[in-house]
This record gives C-alpha cells, sequence and structure tokens, in this order.
C-alpha cells in the first residue's frame, strides 16, 4: 500500500484527499500511512495557508524505482491492481 501511494504522490498529487481517493484508502489509513512514511524520509509534508500537502523526496523516489524493478523481476505488471490486501494465494500440490 506504501508503494501505490508513492506512486499517487509521484504523479505530482498533493492533497491528502485526493491521495486517499485514489488509493482507495479511508482518511484514518491514510494519514498513519502518511505519518509513518513522512518521518521516514520517503515524502515530504508541507503546511499552505489551511491544507497539509505532500511530495515525494529523493529516498521516496529510490523506493519507487526498487519497487519497480521487483515488479519487472517477478513478471508483474508495474501498476497493481486495487486493492491489495498484502495476501498472496499459494499454490496447492496435487496429491501424490
Amino acid at each position: 500500500m506504501m508503494c501505490d501511494i508513492l506512486k499517487i504522490v509521484g504523479r505530482g498529487i498533493e492533497k491528502p484527499t485526493l491521495i486517499a481517493y485514489r488509493c482507495n484508502l479511508s482518511w484514518s489509513v491514510l494519514t498513519k500511512y502518511l505519518e509513518f512514511m513522512a518521518s521516514r524520509g520517503l515524502i515530504e509534508r508541507k503546511k499552505s495557508s489551511k491544507r497539509w500537502s505532500y511530495s515525494l523526496t529523493d529516498r521516496g523516489r529510490e523506493v519507487l524505482l526498487l519497487y519497480k524493478g521487483i515488479c519487472e523481476g517477478l513478471g508483474e505488471a508495474w501498476t497493481p491492481a486495487y486493492p491489495f490486501t498484502g495476501e498472496v494465494e499459494l499454490p496447492v500440490a496435487a496429491p501424490a
């Protein structure tokens, strides 16, 4: 989910409401992710007049490049389907 947020912010979408909408996240979940990613230096948080906005840092760009390489290495599409739950189904071995 964090890489999805980084991709959205990297595309120039700065407002948290639009980020939540594009990532299909609730406000409470999004704010936790944004706080975590800002504390790790992946995004930068700025306040202008009454609103917060977010932008991608160099470190966030590096993480996105790593993520892109992993997706390409696995033969997966760069843009994952939403929503991603983080669960992976493993194939079941056929009985011998």
